[in-house]
């Protein structure tokens, strides 16, 4: 049994791999403080996997709260996921192939294994990736953009004199308060880009291009586009997966 996790700046994921099988874990949003807790909820009970393998982006302080929990609790350390050049029938667009995010390239990894269309896939987390993928499995690069909490606390850590927290926001109609006009302005920015990158792309290398989405605000976000694609909440998982068994 091997335990696989997706630590991504402000969700933790995971799940076990058994005989070949992905078992669904649980998810939560953390804090540093948070994260020996919550590990002692999830795991204390489990029986020692043989490996931990990681997609991380969280900061080195909330990694090594999670190296530290595995290795006092079953002596093992964490295997971290780094990005290649070449893996799982993937290649890398990066010149500098580890600069790539784990979450991302594990994420292409799994896509790769779903689909045998051009795929492109939206993660949507603190910041929201966008990645386009060949057939043949060649990563044809990407986007970064602000996701739904970023874009908003960026605006309010630059703007003094709005006094308001950033919220999730159902409503693409124009806000009646600087509270709604910032969440409602949000998720309008996010969707209008999606729904135009979407358009142009399938353009550009394929109309039967298939969309992906994942992340912890991919529900959401999914809700108000006009081409929906598909939900796969599990993705990085997935991609986690086919590395663990190689």
């Amino acid at each position: 049994m091997q335990l696989l996790i997706d630590f991504g700046n402000t969700r933790i994921k995971w799940a076990l791999l058994q005989a070949g099988e992905l078992h669904s874990g649980d998810e939560a949003i953390y804090t540093e403080a948070e994260l020996a807790p919550l590990f002692e909820s999830w795991w204390a009970d489990l029986p020692a996997p043989t490996r931990v393998l990681c997609a991380s982006v969280a900061d080195q302080t909330c990694f090594a709260r999670l190296e530290q929990w595995c290795l006092q609790r079953w002596q093992l350390p964490v295997a971290r996921l780094q990005a290649v050049s070449r893996q799982q029938g993937v290649t890398n667009a990066y010149a500098d192939a580890h600069t790539l995010g784990s979450d991302r390239w594990a994420a292409l990894i799994g896509a790769h294994r779903l689909t045998d269309r051009h795929a492109g896939i939206i993660d949507c987390g603190s910041a929201i990736t966008i990645d386009l993928l060949r057939p043949d499995g060649l990563h044809q690069g990407g986007y970064i953009v602000p996701g739904l909490w970023m874009m908003q606390r960026c605006l309010l850590e630059r703007t003094g004199r709005i006094n308001t927290a950033p919220a999730l926001s159902n409503d693409l109609a124009p806000g009646d308060s600087s509270a709604s006009c910032i969440s409602h302005g949000a998720l309008r920015s996010v969707t209008a880009l999606l729904d135009r990158l979407m358009v142009d792309l399938q353009s550009q290398y394929d109309p039967r291009l298939q969309w992906l989405l994942t992340g912890g605000d991919a529900p959401h976000i999914q809700a108000h586009l006009r081409e929906p694609g598909r939900l796969v909440p599990d993705l990085v998982l997935q991609g986690l997966a086919c590395v663990a068994q190689e």
